[in-house]
């Protein structure tokens, strides 16, 4: 693989990680607190994108590690 395509993979998977970290906190805040950001159908749709990417972010650091 060349260093090129490593450094963008290190990068995606950093971007994807974080919005991940992020998903959690909103949630999180919105359990804890009573304002809910994902009032409504376009928050559910907002809830799925981020979860998605979350989960995408999740494989993306499991499978750096292992390789």
């Amino acid at each position: 693989m060349s260093k090129r395509s490593l450094i963008l993979k290190e990068a995606v998977t950093f971007s994807l990680g974080s919005i991940g970290g992020i998903t959690i906190f909103f949630i999180l805040l919105s359990l804890f607190t009573n304002y809910h950001f994902f009032n409504g159908e376009r928050g559910q749709y907002i809830l799925i994108i981020l979860f998605i990417g979350f989960t995408l972010g999740r494989y993306a650091q499991l499978s750096r590690h292992t390789n």
